[in-house]
């Protein structure tokens, strides 16, 4: 009974900190689980190598994505904006360039490799102004961001053993590379949304006087 017991104490405690595995051995006779020598666990490790994955195919995937939003649009069209406070579709590229490499790749370094530096502060809204994002040259922000993110894969494939549950804490919160990696993918899907929105609003002037009802409720 007291066996027992305290077989089911250590499950869990095992289950409780996701480490059953390092913590018990089955007593197959009796069928409860009793102390074990504590042994590697790669759970962690194959964990990480599927986000990796994961998230890697993602940011290919939504590259792709982006390069097709932008296919066709005129750099006339490109600044046209739905209003005074909305971006074009050319400050939402200068936005990616700015972003590709001065925040997510920049940051996920200081998580992973550069723990004693000081976390360097962004102006995303700012920098649409003070770095005249709708007076740049549309297909010349196209070219750079496309090669900074090509530098990003790059730098990515090159990660020797990166620890995403690694943590640095800023003057804001505390983010994991894990973390910042998934929102490195997820800003994407942001911006593709934005970009068919601006798509859209393109499509409406290029298609006057025609309704667009037809095509279903936008």
């Amino acid at each position: 009974m007291l066996r027992d017991l305290l077989g089911i104490l250590v499950l869990q405690k095992a289950l409780l900190y996701g480490r059953i595995n390092e913590c018990c051995a089955t007593d197959v006779e009796n069928s409860y689980c009793i102390p074990a020598l504590l042994v590697s666990s790669y759970t962690n490790k194959e964990r990480g190598n599927m986000e990796f994955s994961t998230f890697y195919r993602e940011l290919q995937n939504s590259t792709e994505m982006i390069r097709a939003l932008l296919s066709g649009v005129e750099p006339g069209a490109a600044r046209l904006k739905p209003s005074a406070v909305s971006w074009s579709i050319l400050e939402v590229v200068c936005h990616l360039y700015d972003e590709e490499r001065e925040d997510f790749r920049e940051h996920l370094d200081f998580i992973l490799h550069r723990q004693k530096e000081e976390w360097h502060v962004i102006d995303t809204e700012g920098w649409v102004t003070q770095r005249n994002y709708n007076d740049q040259n549309f297909a010349e922000m196209q070219g750079k961001f496309f090669v900074e993110r090509e530098k990003s894969f790059a730098w990515l494939k090159g990660l020797q053993n990166p620890d995403w549950e690694k943590t640095y804490t800023t003057p804001y919160r505390t983010i994991s590379a894990g973390e910042m990696f998934a929102c490195w993918a997820a800003h994407d899907n942001l911006h593709l949304r934005q970009l068919v929105e601006l798509r859209r609003l393109r499509l409406e002037n290029l298609t006057k006087p025609y309704s667009l009802e037809y095509a279903g409720d936008w």
